[in-house]
């Protein structure tokens, strides 16, 4: 169990990461696929005008391929698609 300050700490790392748009090879990063961290960082595109929308990432292949559910499992991904449309 991680204290409060490792948390905020993390949490702070990830934020950064974030508002630049410059994503680390975290262990768990690298643990997906391919498909899946080209989805997250087209996501993540500082740039609006670049980033893809909500329904662009619909019809991603990777969030629509029949892979995905060995990725994913669909008790997340289900209630993120319904907030979504």
């Amino acid at each position: 169990m991680q204290s409060k300050r490792g948390e905020k700490y993390i949490e702070s790392a990830i934020q950064k990461e974030i508002t630049s748009g410059e994503i680390k090879e975290s262990a768990l990063f690298r643990r997906i696929s391919e498909p899946a961290k080209s989805f997250v960082r087209s996501l993540l595109r500082v740039n609006p005008a670049k980033r893809t929308s909500a329904d662009e990432a619909l019809q991603d292949p990777w969030l629509t391929h029949a892979r995905l559910k060995s990725e994913v499992p669909a008790t997340l991904l289900e209630p993120l698609i319904r907030s979504v449309r």
